[in-house]
């Protein structure tokens, strides 16, 4: 899911958290207190167990300015009949964005330097069982919606995927990335465009990529694979050189991102260093061989 907690731009002592499953709740005194925003619908699904609730809240900051906190509200809701809800009012009142795209949940979202928002959607909230996927954007002076998906999933030839991570360019207005999720038969890609999503440039397949150290993402094989289970990706916002994403497995970064626009890959390193994210589930020392044999959960096992 998206970014649930979010700060008024305009008046940082105001933050509105998004929750799975008791709905929107707002604080005017820098997280000090905390009340329930009564006007937000709360999704149908949060008397459920899996609930999700709220994905991601998002400030449009071109409504408010110095002295006078942010109107425009944007929430995004793990469903697929009324995916976003839309308040002009700081949040006080909250209505349908109109003619929203339906069928599919918003992952993640976020504006350009122009004010244009851009939207990634799935069928299910992920990180597993993603088969549908797009890609949207929305200008709101002109109520329009234009879907700018890269590639879209295929099902009849087993290319069955979402989209999920979304990260914008915040000094070069309609450059962004985004990230697939649980393309498994043809590997997650980062897609990129500088145009706004008329045109898209894949990353991963082409990228020169560096593992230091962490032999475990050969997952057991001679060849490096695709990064794969990409939840979300964000630009720098001091350079856009600088972009990180996040896989199951954890943390890949980039200083060399635009270099794309020359047509020549793009190199990532995975930067998991002090930050382990494998789980070792058996650990044995036989009488003769090696001094140590370790299993670990989803990545083989190893010889020490």
């Amino acid at each position: 899911s998206g970014k649930g907690l979010a700060i008024n731009p305009n008046d940082n002592k105001i933050l509105l958290l998004g929750s799975r499953k008791k709905g929107l709740w707002k604080s005017s005194d820098s997280a000090a207190t905390w009340k329930k925003v009564d006007g937000f619908p709360v999704p149908k699904d949060a008397d459920s167990q899996d609930a999700v609730g709220i994905q991601w809240v998002l400030f449009d900051k071109t409504t408010g300015g110095k002295g006078k906190p942010t109107s425009t509200i944007y929430a995004g809701v793990a469903m697929t009949d009324v995916p976003m809800y839309v308040s002009h009012d700081a949040g006080s009142s909250w209505k349908p964005v109109p003619k929203q795209p339906t069928g599919l949940m918003p992952h993640h979202a976020d504006f350009d330097a122009k004010g244009t928002l851009y939207v990634t959607y799935g069928n299910v909230p992920g990180p597993s069982d993603l088969v549908q996927g797009a890609v949207y954007k929305f200008d709101s002076k002109q109520q329009l919606w234009t879907d700018i998906t890269p590639v879209k999933p295929n099902e009849a030839t087993n290319d069955k995927f979402g989209y999920s991570g979304l990260g914008v360019d915040a000094k070069n207005a309609g450059t962004l990335v985004v990230t697939t999720l649980d393309r498994w038969t043809k590997g997650d890609e980062v897609f990129r465009t500088t145009d706004g999503g008329k045109t898209w440039k894949p990353l991963i397949a082409s990228s020169i990529r560096d593992v230091p150290g962490a032999q475990y993402l050969f997952w057991g094989r001679d060849k490096l694979g695709a990064p794969h289970w990409m939840g979300d990706i964000d630009i720098d916002p001091f350079n856009p050189n600088h972009s990180m994403f996040v896989t199951g497995a954890g943390i890949w970064g980039t200083d060399n991102l635009t270099e794309s626009d020359q047509e020549k890959p793009t190199s990532w390193s995975f930067r998991n260093r002090g930050l382990e994210e494998t789980v070792v589930t058996d650990l044995v020392s036989p009488p003769v061989g090696p001094a140590l044999l370790s299993g670990v959960g989803d990545l083989c096992g190893f010889r020490h």
